[in-house]
């Protein structure tokens, strides 16, 4: 792969991690500051029940006025309030939360490179892309019927299907000499206008797309065996 193709790879890795950061950190500090403002809220409303549950003793100790007892848990069950709505009210990232966030940060890009090189193909960056998979069946067709064609040089239907595959890669002279071929070693074959009209467009193709000469021959050859 080129090394514009690298670059741009790498910056492609580094904005998805940094999406992958942008949408994590926030709601990673988000919750754990709210986890802890509702932990501290848990921990204010139990020593608040311990609180009234000790002023309850002292009364009933006579120790304290029912009437001094009753404003002072007013005062408590008031700061209890007060402190859970402003743990409530949108709870700001603790040192703890930012801790964490900052090791996620850190953690996330260095486990997405060592994941992508145990279980990816860093080599995919630098090998040259392969062959279209059509062309490399195309290739691996041609050497299959070139290898029959050694064996059997009579069969006509086999060097019409290489001269098929050979001018659809644009190969017109090797595709022509098969149809010569294909003619050639079968009767049946010459005598298939079909045949004839392709053997005329390989070779006018090899003319630079002109049908003078041999295949404005082939083509009236082809017209007299079948009109319409």
């Amino acid at each position: 792969m080129p090394m514009s193709s690298v670059l741009l790879f790498a910056l492609i890795a580094v904005a998805l991690v940094a999406v992958a950061l942008a949408f994590v950190l926030p709601a990673l500090l988000k919750t754990r500051a709210r986890g802890e403002a509702a932990a501290r809220t848990s921990v204010n409303a139990a020593i608040y029940r311990q609180e009234v549950d000790e002023l309850q003793q002292e009364v009933a100790r006579g120790e304290l006025e029912p009437g001094e007892a009753q404003s002072m848990q007013q005062e408590m069950h008031r700061r209890l309030v007060d402190d859970a709505r402003e743990a409530g009210a949108s709870p700001a990232s603790t040192p703890r939360a930012r801790k964490v966030a900052l090791f996620v940060a850190v953690a996330l890009p260095v486990v997405a490179v060592v994941l992508y090189f145990t279980v990816g193909k860093p080599d995919a960056l630098t090998d040259d892309p392969p062959a279209p998979v059509g062309e490399a069946a195309k290739g691996d067709f041609i050497e299959q019927l070139q290898s029959h064609l050694s064996r059997q040089p009579r069969d006509g239907r086999g060097w019409v299907l290489l001269a098929r595959a050979q001018a659809d890669r644009n190969e017109f002279k090797a595709a022509a000499d098969a149809y010569q071929k294909a003619l050639t070693v079968s009767e049946k074959v010459a005598k298939d206008p079909a045949v004839l009209c392709e053997y005329a467009d390989a070779l006018g193709m090899t003319q630079g797309g002109s049908l003078a000469g041999r295949p404005a021959e082939l083509i009236a050859k082809a017209l007299s065996i079948n009109p319409a």
